[in-house]
């Protein structure tokens, strides 16, 4: 009998306990369980939609933004760079031909979520071709000069005297993505100046994930040697008489590159400008200038299309 009577004092005792830790959360086996499983419904998500873009020597990295990080980090095979603060980032001064296995994670002063699956971008092979090449003497040629901090071209001075011409602008072709491969418009572009901002240059192409070639002629006003600008956010390459006279792959926002080569007047010259954009806000304008022509937009007086 006595034996009974503690046992149920026992039992008792542990049911007055157990009561105690579900309504009041004390200590104990059943609590910890309990905090563990609010510590899993508080993680961070793990950054998803990881999308890659890879040049000779960079790799491009955008990704969906995660409620309540603060910032991110990148493992990029083994090394992590940590509190990247937007959900985007570029690493530059890579290996040429070299596959980069890559991480993300979500973080804030008090979680870290979980590494995203990793995923391998390839850098392309560097070769020795006319991509490469920095400058043409011979032909009058010098080979993406890039000048920072350069605000929007200057128009020419009113009143000057100006020639004739009766261009109708260059053929556009948009791609659905960054390689020029997925062809969804093909339109004649006045004059090569748009600001896009995060917007679509057109209801039928992927808004921050596509390229633009455009291609024609263009006929320069006087003879000498002019400067060519393109100011873009990403990359771009522009050739002029057959001639890769800007080679930008990767270019930092509002970012101007500049190429010269020497043309006679009312020549038409090949041009072919292909731009990319991946990153940020889009934008792509082409313009020119000589010793005889002020800095202007390239106008479509001077464009034609094929």
């Amino acid at each position: 009998m006595y034996g009974n009577r503690k046992k149920r004092r026992i039992y008792s005792v542990f049911m007055i306990l157990l009561i105690f830790q579900l309504c009041f959360g004390m200590p104990g086996i059943l609590s910890e369980e309990v905090y563990s499983d609010e510590l899993d419904k508080d993680k961070l998500d793990i950054p998803g939609n990881i999308q890659t873009s890879a040049t000779v020597n960079t790799i491009a990295l955008k990704w969906n933004p995660v409620a309540e990080a603060e910032s991110y980090d990148i493992e990029i095979n083994g090394s992590v760079t940590e509190g990247i603060e937007v959900n985007e980032h570029i690493f530059e001064g890579l290996e040429s031909n070299t596959e980069y296995v890559i991480r993300i994670r979500a973080a804030n002063e008090e979680q870290l979520s979980e590494w995203s699956d990793p995923l391998v971008c390839k850098t392309f092979e560097a070769k020795n071709d006319a991509l490469e090449t920095n400058s043409d003497p011979e032909n009058d040629i010098t080979v993406t000069e890039y000048v920072y901090g350069v605000t929007e071209p200057v128009n020419p001075i009113p009143g000057e005297e100006q020639l004739t011409f009766d261009g109708n602008g260059l053929l556009g072709e948009y791609y659905n993505n960054i390689s020029l491969t997925d062809l969804a418009l093909r339109r004649i572009d006045h004059e090569i100046n748009f600001d896009w901002g995060f917007e679509s240059p057109d209801a039928a192409i992927k808004g921050n994930t596509f390229s633009v070639r455009w291609t024609g002629k263009v006929q320069p006003r006087y003879s000498g040697k002019y400067n060519f600008y393109t100011l873009t956010n990403n990359g771009v390459r522009l050739w002029v008489n057959n001639k890769l006279i800007i080679n930008n792959p990767l270019s930092l926002p509002n970012k101007e590159s500049k190429g010269t080569i020497k043309l006679l007047a009312g020549e038409k010259y090949d041009i072919k400008m292909e731009y990319y954009e991946f990153l940020g806000k889009a934008k792509a304008v082409l313009s020119w200038s000589s010793k005889d022509q002020k800095k202007e937009v390239i106008p479509q007086s001077q464009l034609y299309s094929p």
